[in-house]
């Protein structure tokens, strides 16, 4: 929910009348006079704990110390008033102490500031936050489900090769690359058929909102072949993380063996091909041994004592891997202190904008409803737009 405020100034009068018809701060007033009982009631709880701090002034106003106690009915005008110049939450608060004070002060001033409607447009509320991370459940076997994206412009590459079409098998972590020119829908497709020719179709594949992605041509192809398609929510590639991942590692690969003066086409073997034979962090396996059911042989394996078995698939992997996105989860929600998102369908929300067309353009879009929840975090609004929660406010 948006908060616009409400100018209206609190006067000396007004704080009198609203605290004479106070029922709390009259009982306040009393207790402050005659002295505390034992026991209160859960309203006074608060005022019970700093009662010794607490005075009664002009016969029916409270104060703790030198800041006056402001009656419930005043809290949104006092708020109002001490947020008139649209400072953060920081400075508000300072701007509090030693001048008004009510037990859930600190929380309130935390509520309007990121809530005001202003400081959001603003972009001076900051980003919402995270919700919890959802890890991708860990497929049961090869290439059933794969994450497909777009890697480049590349600057340095030849011109028909600037594109890298990735393909990333989420069990095995088999990644597959095709240089390309340009990445239409068709350059997509031929290259999915490609593959399908050679691991067999997939039952889910997972892309961005790419232009190539999201054409009829590209349903069409995914229907034929019963093939799920889950899209990403817009402007948020951790749900495509696996192959995101993989794609900074490629251009680390490609960057470090080119600076060796590799040409470009032996650079991107040679850093797929040692990626493939490299155990990967999750797993404890490597992508060749759960792909293909055996290692891939480099040279380094020529020094393998002779007789010495080779590993086989690790049992014990979906084990492993259940822990290590359990502990990248925890880490993860600790980090951004990850909550889950207040949203339901009907509320009205704003849009982070991934970018601005000038300094003085609002960060946050105009308000729109929310259609549908698609997941735990990811919304489809009535714009047909989705939106993960982590962009919405």
């Amino acid at each position: 929910m948006l908060h616009t405020p409400l100018q209206a100034a609190v006067s000396l009068s007004d704080l009198q009348t609203a605290s004479a018809q106070d029922p709390v701060l009259q009982q306040l007033c009393t207790y402050i006079r005659s002295g505390w009982p034992a026991r209160v009631s859960e309203d006074l709880a608060p005022f019970h704990r700093v009662r010794n701090d607490l005075s009664c002034w002009n016969d029916v106003c409270v104060a703790r110390g030198l800041c006056t106690v402001i009656p419930r009915a005043l809290r949104e005008r006092v708020l109002t008033m001490v947020h008139d110049g649209h400072l953060g939450i920081v400075r508000v608060k300072q701007r509090c102490r030693g001048l008004v004070w009510w037990p859930s002060i600190d929380r309130d001033i935390e509520d309007l500031v990121r809530d005001c409607a202003a400081c959001l447009t603003s972009g001076k509320t900051g980003p919402p936050p995270s919700p919890p991370l959802q890890p991708v459940p860990w497929p049961q076997t090869p290439w059933t489900h794969i994450q497909v994206d777009v890697c480049g412009e590349l600057h340095g590459t030849p011109h028909h090769q600037r594109f890298l079409l990735v393909a990333y098998d989420l069990h095995s972590k088999w990644p597959e690359v095709l240089p390309a020119g340009s990445v239409t829908t068709t350059v997509v497709i031929g290259f999915l058929s490609s593959l399908f020719a050679r691991w067999g179709v997939p039952d889910a594949i997972t892309t961005d909102n790419g232009p190539q992605f999201i054409s009829t041509d590209f349903a069409a192809f995914m229907e034929g072949r019963r093939i799920k398609h889950i899209r990403t929510a817009l402007y948020h590639p951790q749900a495509n993380d696996g192959v995101e991942r993989f794609n900074q590692t490629l251009k680390n690969g490609l960057r470090a063996h080119m600076a060796d003066g590799l040409p470009f086409s032996d650079s991107l073997q040679s850093t797929l091909m040692h990626y493939r034979a490299t155990p990967h962090s999750t797993t404890g396996s490597s992508p060749a041994l759960l792909m293909l059911g055996r290692e891939l042989q480099l040279p380094l394996d020529r020094l393998r004592r002779p007789g010495s078995n080779v590993p086989a698939v690790a049992t014990s992997t979906r084990g492993r891997v259940a822990e290590q996105q359990r502990r990248m989860k925890q880490r993860f929600d600790k980090e951004h202190r990850a909550r889950h998102p207040a949203l339901a369908v009907s509320d009205w929300v704003r849009v982070r904008r991934p970018t601005r067309s000038h300094k003085l353009l609002s960060f946050w879009s105009t308000p729109l409803q929310v259609a549908a929840q698609l997941g735990p975090a990811t919304f489809r609004l009535a714009d047909g737009s989705r939106w993960h929660a982590s962009r919405l406010r």
